[in-house]
């Protein structure tokens, strides 16, 4: 009896991209990658490099969506793995153990100790924010630039959504949050706990954000990517906030918004209400 032909595949994964050999007949088939464990269709090294060739073609005379088009199935396939990243392992796992964390994210590795406590007087509240991937920026700036919590309202999408989770990593674990069906009620909730609102928004009577003088307890609104921040609750608001802007169109994304105030806020409340109210844990070594 002939010995069967053995043939090389390729694992489709960006970071991994193993070459290893099965038999001939598997070819087409479902197989798993012996280095990270994907479950893949099995295809020779040959068709990649013949794909990779298309490609190339294509970019070199300047048409890019046919490229796009060819290497679409790779890059679903791709797509699926790097959910690894975005979800740590289950206890006992360990097959995905060298793909734990995505490289290409700096913040795949968490502190072991936090350096201090967050300013629990500084809250935002999201009102009828519509994106999952700007309410797991938020979640993450929150975190990084240490403020006390996230309330989240209407139709702002909440964890575990997947956009929120695979955004936020994991920084919704460590953040306060909660949410209501209505941004109002938990705008009157956070008043009635004392808090001052001010709404990021452009408007006439807006204060600059870099001439700001945070109140010691504050509740930032953000509002919605289009409509921005709610007539009902606009009218619940005595102060507003813009950041200066140079460019025509004199509008930014959401969280970046949320990011660039956030941490210009934080600094300001710091040298007007003083470290004093902060609890810190010890140094990291």
């Amino acid at each position: 009896m002939d010995k069967p032909t053995r043939v090389d595949v390729c694992c489709p994964h960006i970071i991994c991209a193993a070459v290893f050999e099965i038999a001939e007949e598997r070819l087409g088939r479902g197989v798993q990658c012996p280095n990270c464990g994907k479950e893949m269709t099995a295809r020779s090294v040959k068709i990649w490099e013949i794909l990779k060739k298309r490609q190339d073609a294509y970019l070199a005379q300047d048409h890019a969506w046919q490229a796009d088009q060819e290497n679409r199935p790779f890059k679903m396939g791709s797509a699926r793995t790097r959910e690894w990243f975005y979800h740590r392992p289950k206890p006992g796992d360990n097959r995905f153990e060298s793909f734990r964390y995505d490289l290409q994210y700096e913040a795949g590795q968490d502190r072991k100790q936090r350096r201090i406590e967050p300013i629990r007087e500084l809250v935002v509240l999201l009102d009828d924010l519509r994106s999952q991937w700007n309410v797991g920026a938020v979640f993450r700036t929150i975190d990084c630039a240490g403020w006390g919590a996230i309330h989240l309202a209407g139709i702002t999408p909440m964890p575990p959504a997947r956009g929120v989770l695979r955004v936020s990593l994991g920084a919704e674990s460590y953040v306060p949050w909660d949410y209501h069906a209505r941004a109002l009620d938990s705008l009157v909730k956070l008043c009635d706990a004392g808090y001052t609102p001010v709404a990021l928004e452009q408007t006439d009577d807006a204060e600059e954000l870099y001439d700001f003088e945070p109140p010691e307890r504050m509740a930032l609104i953000v509002g919605n990517e289009v409509s921005g921040v709610s007539r009902e609750v606009l009218g619940q608001t005595g102060r507003r906030l813009q950041i200066p802007m140079v460019g025509r169109k004199a509008s930014l994304n959401a969280a970046v918004a949320f990011g660039i105030a956030a941490f210009e806020i934080r600094q300001r409340w710091l040298r007007r209400w003083g470290e004093s109210s902060i609890s810190t844990d010890s140094p990291q070594g």
